[in-house]
């Protein structure tokens, strides 16, 4: 959420139930997210999972790192413990007019691209964000480009330590 004032709620990313206490719906368009599923000593998960999510719009860049030092390197795996990296252009500034989001001027955030089905030829909003995101989850047809593991120095089933940058352009 950005922006947010207690008596006038949220520039972008407003949910039911704040500011009162905890978010009890998901955030409202347009928003982007970092998700992790950490690994854990059940075995379950052996390694992290992350990803930056612009499956729900755009309306601040963020990248994620692993800490070099607090992950083990994988020589077959030249994806593991890789960096996320930001959006190539300020989307807020270059998003097409059928994407933006008229809740407010100036422009506080781009619609998300693509759509229902994995045939993503000619999709505007889809090939808007693979260009200038190339490393962000956009659908459900993207999880393997935009997915990344990583894992703890200490082996299977222990996590690594994360730099987050997170960059919400001025309104």
């Amino acid at each position: 959420m950005t922006n947010c004032q207690e008596s006038d709620g949220c520039d972008t990313g407003a949910c039911e139930g704040y500011p009162e206490g905890p978010c009890l719906t998901p955030p409202e368009y347009p928003y982007t997210m970092a998700l992790f599923t950490l690994a854990d000593s059940t075995g379950f998960f052996q390694n992290d999972y992350y990803k930056v999510s612009a499956f729900g719009g755009f309306n601040c860049d963020i990248a994620i790192s692993p800490i070099e030092g607090t992950f083990r390197h994988e020589i077959n795996n030249p994806k593991f413990c890789q960096a996320t990296t930001k959006c190539t252009r300020n989307l807020l500034i270059f998003c097409p007019d059928n994407l933006r989001w008229d809740g407010l001027w100036p422009l506080v955030g781009c619609l998300p691209g693509g759509s229902d089905d994995c045939n993503k030829s000619g999709d505007e909003g889809f090939e808007f964000y693979r260009h200038y995101c190339p490393t962000s989850y956009i659908d459900k047809c993207d999880e393997r480009t935009s997915e990344f593991q990583c894992g703890g120095v200490d082996g299977p089933g222990t996590s690594a330590e994360y730099l987050v940058e997170i960059d919400c352009p001025p309104l």
